[in-house]
């Protein structure tokens, strides 16, 4: 992950210098975090999932990389082939370029933007594409994602306001995944939302019809029923954190118990494996 949110911000910067996209380090860094997913599915989960809750600022690099893994996972969960993969890689982790070219003050504001801002920062996508409009290498699924990543099933997107049937599906994906890493982070001072609660806003977004429901529910499903960094009271009275998923038995995290039964914080919190008590 370190070695991508690197390469990442080495191709941005080169970008915002003026050169064109370093190709082949794109390539190799695509490569690698599909099979680093593909191999440990669970594990990349858990990492992004707790990286977004010590991420205490809008840092560009990190956030598409996570987007990037957050996208190929839902993606291996729907079966996506290989080349769908690697566009869905390639534009998650371009999805968002086109903020080098606004102020960065604006892109580290988050909530609390002007309606001024508000216009300003939804340029975004349009500036990404141009600038990557000379860059020959990129089939055009990866220009559609970084374009549509913020279309919505209703219309009410930007910069298009494309409808359901005209958005790309690996847009959508990337869209999704995009949402909830923002939800899940701390932005311009305002604190990360608890992953149960960034879940339950998406869902209620897809039930207005501005996502699609099963791309959500595929989500949470990869997210698991207890999100990573979830805060929860076992039956004994316990407060845990949980830690990680089980894939095998999704009602069953692994937690960190945090404070016993009678309130008291643990000076020495004790991790368990639910699938793994009576």
């Amino acid at each position: 992950r370190t070695q991508a949110v690197r390469a990442v911000q080495r191709i941005f910067e080169g970008i915002a210098t003026g050169f064109q996209i370093d190709a082949p380090a794109l390539q190799t860094t695509v490569l690698q975090l599909i099979d680093s997913t593909t191999a440990h599915c669970s594990a990349m989960m858990r990492l992004v999932c707790l990286q977004q809750l010590e991420r205490v600022d809008n840092n560009l690099y990190a956030h598409c990389v996570d987007v990037a893994v957050m996208a190929l996972i839902v993606g291996i969960e729907r079966g996506l082939p290989q080349a769908d993969l690697e566009a869905l890689a390639t534009g998650a982790l371009l999805h968002d370029v086109g903020k080098i070219r606004l102020p960065a003050n604006l892109v580290r504001k988050g909530d609390g933007q002007t309606e001024a801002e508000r216009t300003l920062l939804e340029f975004h996508p349009s500036l990404g594409i141009a600038a990557l409009a000379q860059t020959e290498e990129l089939p055009e699924p990866i220009f559609r994602i970084i374009l549509e990543h913020h279309e919505l099933l209703d219309g009410s997107g930007f910069p298009s306001h494309h409808v359901a049937e005209h958005i790309f599906p690996l847009a959508q994906i990337v869209g999704v995944v995009d949402l909830y890493d923002t939800l899940s982070t701390s932005r311009g001072g305002r604190p990360a939302f608890p992953p149960t609660q960034a879940v339950s806003q998406l869902y209620q977004l897809a039930l207005q019809g501005k996502f699609d429901r099963s791309l959500v529910e595929q989500l949470i499903y990869c997210l698991g029923v207890y999100p990573i960094g979830s805060l929860v009271e076992l039956n004994t009275g316990e407060l845990a954190v949980v830690m990680a998923l089980n894939p095998q038995s999704r009602m069953k995290p692994t937690v960190k118990i945090v404070q016993d039964q009678r309130g008291k914080r643990l000076e020495s919190p004790r991790v368990l494996d639910l699938s793994h008590e009576d």
